[in-house]
This record gives C-alpha cells, sequence and structure tokens, in this order.
C-alpha cells in the first residue's frame, strides 16, 4: 500500500535509490505506468508550489510524486505547510522527503509516522561489495584493487556503481583487475585524476597541485571529499614506505611490501619519502583526518572552499599547526 508520505535519510544513495524505485514499481502496478514527477528543494522552491503540485489534477497520469530534498533544511513556515497537508492528504499523490543527514524537524517526523535511514557502508562491507559487484560483471578483482576503489569513492554504493561500471569499461575480465593494472591505467591516461593529484603532492608545487584539484572538482568525478578519501589512502600507503625506510629496510622493498609494485609509483613514493620525514607524514595523517571529518559535516561549496587549503597544510606546513 502506498503511504502518503516517506522519509529517507541518511548518506547511503545506492540503497535509497532503490527504495524509491520500489516505490515507484508499487504505483505503476497499482495506477498504471504513467506517473508525474516533481523535485522541490528548500533553498530555491516555494514550498506552496510543493503542496500545489500534489493537489492538483493529473494532467497526465493518474498519480504524482513529489520530491522535496534537503528536507532538514525546511523553514518552520514550510514544515507547518507540509503538517496541514498531511492531516488530510491527496489519495493520488505521494510526497517523499530526502536528506542526506538525520537532522529533520521532529513535527516533521510524527506527521509522516516513520523515517527510513540508510546508513553508509563501512570500509570492509564496501570492499565486499565491490568484489559481488565485479564478480557479477564476470570481471573478478582483487582485495587491494577493492581497497582502493572504496577509498576513492564516496562511501555509498551509487558512487560505487558508477566507478566500477566505468572501470570495467577497460578490462576484458580475462585476468583479475589488480591495483597494479589500476594504477598504470590512470598514470598513463590523458586525463588529470587523483593520481596525478597525489603525484603532485609528492613531486610537484602547490600551485600545480592546487589547479589539478580545481579542474577535478569542476568534473562529475572530483567532489573534494572523494578526492580527500584517494589522497589519504596512498598517503597511508607512502607513511609505510618511509617507517619501514626508517628501520633501514630499501626504498624497493618497502614499497612493494606496502603494495606499490609499478615503476612510475616506486619512484613517485621514493621521491615522496624524500620529501616528508616520517614524523611529519604522521602529522599530514592527523590533517587528512580532520578534514575529512570537517568536510563531512559541510556542503559541497564549502569543501572546495577549503580544498586548497587542505594542501597547502599537507605541502607547505607539512601537517604541522
Amino acid at each position: 500500500m502506498i503511504k502518503a508520505s516517506y522519509l529517507l535519510t541518511g548518506p547511503e544513495l545506492g540503497e535509497k535509490k532503490a527504495y524509491i524505485d520500489s516505490i515507484r514499481t508499487e504505483i505503476r502496478n497499482n495506477y498504471g505506468d504513467e506517473i508525474e514527477e516533481y523535485t522541490f528543494y528548500p533553498y530555491d522552491s516555494n514550498m506552496n508550489d510543493a503542496i500545489g503540485a500534489a493537489q492538483s489534477l493529473g494532467m497526465f497520469s493518474n498519480f504524482k510524486i513529489i520530491f522535496i530534498n534537503d528536507t532538514a533544511e525546511l523553514k518552520k513556515k514550510d514544515v507547518e505547510l507540509f503538517l496541514d497537508y498531511l492531516k488530510k492528504p491527496s489519495e493520488d499523490a505521494v510526497l517523499i522527503f530526502t536528506d542526506s543527514g538525520m537532522k529533520v524537524d521532529a513535527k516533521l517526523k510524527k506527521a509522516v509516522g516513520e523515517e527510513k535511514i540508510f546508513w553508509e557502508l563501512k570500509e570492509p562491507q564496501m570492499r565486499s561489495y565491490i568484489q559481488n559487484y565485479f564478480r557479477r560483471l564476470g570481471t573478478p578483482i582483487d582485495s587491494d584493487a577493492a581497497a582502493f576503489i572504496a577509498g576513492n569513492c564516496d562511501a555509498n554504493t551509487l558512487s560505487v556503481k558508477n566507478e566500477c561500471d566505468k572501470l570495467a569499461l577497460f578490462f576484458d575480465g580475462k585476468e583479475p583487475i589488480t591495483l597494479e593494472a589500476i594504477e598504470e591505467m590512470l598514470f598513463n591516461g590523458k586525463e588529470e585524476n587523483v593520481f596525478t593529484l597525489y603525484d603532485q603532492l609528492l613531486t610537484g608545487t602547490l600551485e600545480k597541485a592546487t589547479e589539478i584539484a580545481k579542474n577535478l572538482m569542476m568534473s562529475s568525478d572530483g567532489a573534494p571529499i572523494q578526492l580527500l578519501g584517494g589522497l589519504i589512502w596512498q598517503m597511508r600507503r607512502l607513511l609505510g614506505v618511509r617507517t619501514m625506510m626508517d628501520h633501514g629496510v630499501s626504498t624497493y622493498e618497502a614499497c612493494v611490501k606496502n603494495g606499490v609494485t609499478t615503476k612510475r609509483g616506486q619512484a613517485t613514493h621514493s621521491a615522496g619519502a624524500q620529501r616528508y620525514t616520517t614524523t611529519e607524514l604522521e602529522k599530514i595523517m592527523a590533517t587528512c583526518a580532520r578534514y575529512d571529518e570537517l568536510f563531512r559535516s559541510v556542503r559541497t561549496e564549502m569543501q572546495e572552499t577549503l580544498f586548497p587549503v587542505f594542501l597547502y597544510e599537507v605541502m607547505v606546513k607539512k601537517g604541522r599547526k
């Protein structure tokens, strides 16, 4: 049975999308294939229009879905509008309130009746999801490669699925996808990516790193928190390399033991180990963790503003406060 309203919160976009698709399927089974859909945001939409869409007669359909995204941003007067509407909702419309967080107005939560929370997957779950997804595609992938993808994607299955689909285009499925193969593909590609950004952090200049970061953030594949995740994953390997070198292990052996097997990758990590001391890398990892927490608490626009500051703290201050 289709409810008058749903409240879907949490950061996991893939499962949330699947749940919305199940609502659409149930509507089609009961009302036919033609559905009108409307999407509204608190910061650029009039919520009276959302109510009007729900109450209007469908011109070309028997049912309407009204999405209210970023629900936590609703003003009190708009919340009151929806509370009044939900006292006597339209029979041929459903309101779907969504938010990546969970700080939705308590009165609205009560009026909807149930909040369905979609939690993001933890890293071990994400690695397992990636390996199972590639297995369904007929292309096995090793654990290091799966861990790399997990570290370079937003922590939701929709983002991971998109990255896996793009990556699968470069492999024929005859051999397992390895981290070395992914690194070779990305380093030798013409487009800038998190590897070329990381290369600048270890061997280049702040100006060039900032330029690459800005170009990536302007593309659809360069969300700041995603870039940061990729850098954290690689900086962790560099710290492992540098620590082993401090204990007398050769650069080559330290790289191999930390999963850096390509000549290009080894050269980059060798240069990085000369540029940063172990103590500096430990401070840089603490800086990365601080910005990761910060990025998860602010909007994308603010993340983009802060990213050059993060690069400055890594490359110039080397983690010093």
